[in-house]
């Protein structure tokens, strides 16, 4: 065998073993992630009502309790020493600023981290730091999990102005920089800089430190003003809020460990370059940090199916639901909400193609002409197009949806349709309302990476007759193949006493009903869904939400 053969099987060895872990790498990454464009749409500014709770989330969907070792309104006159260090105890600065104790103050009722061009001492010009001195300040516990409010201005200068989390042991280095500002460098002005890196993992190889790096434009410059900068944090997903306004989110696969909270200014020469004398001293102000930890309600009883259903019931009868082919509850045919979808147009003693009060979530717009009946089908089309000039000035942009709603309300019955989702980053759904409650029989992103097979189910109360605050009862059940794929059949199952979920005809989900009572309307609906999905990819776009039939049966006792 000759030098040149050995050669090429080293090398095609080589590239098999670096691409297989090239490819382990790319699959332990966050495969979905989105940033909102840049700017604000009009109407998206969000009013703040209490300083208690999140500015997002005013309403307290998530029941936000008060995390008080991160929590500083900075009233006092220095540093609370029970929750902060005047500086990181284990890095001294990124070269050639180094982090000064000095340069750290409160006053005024806030946090003051300032740079200035100053000498060094002589340990530390050895060490490589000169000319700048900068600040920091960390934490003294650690948290897993929760959501992070900070208003603050940040350095008009070539310095960065930093709120960031990280740990670091022996097994575990991870790191979410909710945001990295460089607030006087020019072509920075007004970017929102964000990160998430891992170093390292426990029992996974990090061959390289990566990171997942996004940028948003702001429509103003961040170092002219105070601004609300928010993170929210938990097992599945990493989001990021400027102004109470979602403008990033990203799948949660590796920020599962306790990690610091952390201010600072630094010096980056790579990004930023230096300082410039005339911008100095600058200082990063922090009006108030404010921490939540989200603690689960006392819900209904309820449960969810875990794994696999087995074997899907037999049809025998279309006249019955799927579940009770032997009509054991007595079911009897409930024309209002009944459609087979056998004509060329819609329905209209039946449905509707609006809905009172509501055009879409944004961006996309509903349009009655993306409803259409068809083959045998009712079809809901999420298309990229302009909408109308009127619902631009509402906010609207670049997508138009559908929605269908029913002209009849309903309380109690049995409700199953066979359908096929949306193959998109766009959300197809199947749900009820009225009364000041909902249920959401599903909402499914089939094609959204990570949520392909996801049966997401809900049930909702908006305003609590107990305490009149709004609370949800969210759970996933994971179909064995993507639900774009091919047509299912969806059923509710509701009564006074439980809602039951279907689907394929086995029970997946049920919940006691504690507040399901009023009369609701059935709705159908495609709709983008940004801070869940992301934006919808013009590649896949036109895409369509098939439903061949809705079916419903009432009991003699309802």
């Amino acid at each position: 065998m000759t030098r040149h053969t050995w050669f090429k099987i080293a090398l095609g060895i080589f590239l098999s073993v670096l691409l297989s872990v090239t490819s382990a790498t790319a699959e332990n990454r966050p495969r979905a992630q989105w940033t909102k464009p840049a700017g604000f749409d009009p109407g998206e500014e969000v009013k703040k009502h209490t300083d208690t709770l999140p500015l997002s989330d005013q309403e307290d969907w998530q029941n936000w309790q008060r995390f008080e070792p991160m929590w500083d309104e900075f009233e006092g006159d220095e540093l609370d020493a029970d929750k902060w260090h005047p500086n990181n105890p284990t890095w001294k600065g990124r070269k050639p600023g180094l982090f000064h104790p000095g340069n750290v103050s409160v006053r005024d009722g806030k946090l003051h981290l300032t740079m200035k061009k100053e000498d060094v001492p002589e340990m530390s010009k050895e060490e490589g730091f000169h000319t700048y001195t900068s600040a920091a300040v960390k934490s003294k516990t650690t948290v897993l999990y929760g959501y992070f409010e900070v208003k603050c201005k940040p350095m008009r200068s070539n310095g960065s102005s930093g709120f960031w989390f990280y740990d670091q042991t022996d097994d575990w280095w991870t790191e979410i920089d909710v945001f990295e500002l460089g607030g006087g460098v020019p072509g920075y002005e007004k970017k929102y800089n964000m990160d998430a890196h891992v170093f390292r993992a426990p029992n996974e190889t990090i061959e390289r430190p990566w990171a997942e790096h996004a940028e948003w434009s702001a429509p103003m410059e961040l170092a002219d003003d105070y601004h609300v900068y928010g993170l929210e944090w938990d097992e599945k997903r990493i989001r990021y809020y400027f102004d109470g306004v979602p403008v990033r989110w990203l799948e949660n696969t590796h920020w599962h460990q306790p990690l610091t909270l952390n201010f600072d200014s630094e010096t980056m020469p790579e990004w930023f370059g230096l300082p410039k004398d005339e911008d100095l001293p600058s200082t990063y102000s922090v009006e108030y940090v404010r921490a939540w930890k989200s603690t689960p309600r006392t819900t209904p009883e309820n449960w969810t199916r875990e794994g696999k259903i087995g074997p899907t019931p037999e049809r025998i009868s279309d006249a019955l639901p799927l579940s009770d082919q032997k009509n054991e509850a007595k079911w009897r045919k409930h024309e209002p909400m009944w459609d087979e979808f056998k004509a060329d147009v819609l329905d209209m003693s039946k449905w509707t193609p609006y809905m009172r009060g509501w055009r879409g979530r944004k961006p996309a717009y509903f349009s009655p002409e993306n409803v259409a009946v068809s083959d045998g089908n009712m079809r809901l089309t999420m298309r990229m197009e302009e909408p109308p000039d009127t619902a631009k000035e509402r906010g609207y942009h670049t997508y138009t949806s559908a929605i269908v709603e029913s002209r009849t309300q309903v309380k109690y019955g049995y409700f199953e349709i066979k359908c096929k989702a949306m193959r998109s980053y766009g959300s197809s759904n199947f749900w009820f309302i009225g009364g000041g409650t909902e249920i959401d029989v599903f909402e499914i992103g089939a094609g959204a990476p990570g949520y392909e097979r996801d049966y997401h189910m809900d049930a909702m109360v908006h305003r609590s007759r107990v305490d009149g605050n709004p609370w949800c009862m969210p759970a996933i059940w994971e179909a064995p193949e993507s639900l774009a794929d091919d047509y299912h059949v969806y059923a509710l199952e509701w009564d006074k006493d439980m809602l039951k979920y279907y689907f394929d005809g086995v029970l997946v989900r049920w919940i006691k009903n504690t507040d399901w009572h009023d009369d609701q309307r059935m709705v159908f609906d495609s709709e983008t869904y940004p801070l869940w999905f992301g934006h919808p990819l013009a590649e896949d776009l036109p895409s369509i939400y098939s439903i061949e039939y809705v079916r419903s049966w009432k009991r003699d006792d309802q």
